[in-house]
């Protein structure tokens, strides 16, 4: 699949490629994955197998931050990034691997572009009135996304 995609010949192209043109380009490497979870979909075990481990790499980084909460406290985890379009194939691991955890799994209600603004917002105003007003205003955005 990914001489294919990729219009390369040979194994040794796959190497010379990954090592040499896809040095900092996020956006090829990111279709590499689009190629894993094509291929797992159709029944890979090692590219299931790389969504498995990029759901513990995750985990272990939500374990490092939660030692900041109270134990007893209650967790909103959420997520955003192309990985998660895999859906199940990350998120099922992912929860597996927090499974001991106070950890309940939200599914994003914004792009992460408008999550970034109603950060942006909440960083310069602390009126709940307004920040709940920008939420409703961002959701509506959300809603009539063709208006953005």
């Amino acid at each position: 699949m990914i001489k294919k995609y990729f219009n390369l010949n040979n194994n040794f192209d796959i190497i010379k490629y990954f090592t040499n043109d896809l040095i900092d380009k996020r956006k090829e490497i990111a279709k590499i994955s689009k190629l894993c979870f094509e291929a797992a979909t159709r029944g890979d075990a090692l590219c299931k197998n790389v969504f498995t481990k990029a759901a513990l790499e995750l985990s272990n980084i939500v374990k490092a931050l939660i030692k900041n909460f109270k134990v007893d406290e209650e967790i909103l985890l959420s997520y955003s990034g192309g990985v998660f379009k895999s859906k199940n194939l990350i998120l099922t691991p992912l929860m597996n691997s927090l499974c001991y955890e106070n950890i309940t799994l939200v599914k994003p209600i914004l792009p992460p572009e408008l999550g970034a603004c109603l950060m942006a917002f909440k960083s310069v105003n602390s009126d709940i009135n307004k920040v709940n007003n920008f939420i409703d205003n961002l959701m509506l955005c959300k809603q009539n996304e063709h208006i953005i």
